[in-house]
């Protein structure tokens, strides 16, 4: 007499599939099930992960119960493995992310002429700074570099807005003058 814990784990048993029922599956039904991602949106690499996962999911699935139609469990998966790819990148703003890309992200190798390049840069323009009046130098400092408006560089310097552009003007072109922009 066959007890029900021996009935379970021979309907267990008989439930799985083999390795090599598994991978007469894959030979059949990947390239259309990396077709029908494709033509649903996904990237090759994508949709080869996609049908990758269906597989998976059958192979456990079968683990633990009789699939009588797998054809039809593939598709079914395959519809179920595509809806949660798109829940996915909606839920993380996958249209939103740019592919990191060294030229387009300005990488640069930080040579030591390239730092000296950007420190001799900086210089100049603190020279150029320092050469201003001290009005002028805060003036051009809090509306270039603070992005205050006339209005409130008058207010917080205590001067008419008149005076701010005048020398806001004359900072400017000191400054053209110092980089030999003025000729």
């Amino acid at each position: 007499m066959v007890t029900g814990e021996q009935r379970l784990q021979q309907d267990a048993s008989a439930a799985q599939l083999s390795t090599d029922e598994l991978a007469d599956l894959n030979a059949r039904f990947s390239t259309s099930l990396k077709q029908y991602f494709t033509r649903r949106g996904a990237r090759p690499h994508t949709a080869e992960d996609l049908a990758q996962d269906v597989f998976v999911r059958l192979a456990g699935r079968a683990a633990t119960t009789r699939i009588d139609n797998v054809d039809a469990y593939l598709m079914q998966t395959a519809s179920s493995v595509w809806k949660d790819h798109a829940r996915k990148l909606r839920s993380h703003a996958d249209a939103a992310h740019v592919t990191y890309d060294d030229p387009l992200h300005g990488y640069e190798e930080r040579s030591p002429e390239r730092v000296y390049e950007g420190r001799e840069g900086v210089r100049r323009v603190l020279d150029a700074l320092n050469a201003l009046s001290d009005r002028g130098r805060q003036v051009f400092v809090l509306r270039r570099f603070e992005g205050m408006s006339q209005k409130e560089v008058a207010r917080r310097l205590g001067i008419s807005v008149s005076l701010v552009e005048k020398e806001m003007m004359k900072a400017m072109a000191h400054i053209s003058d110092w980089f030999g922009e003025g000729e």
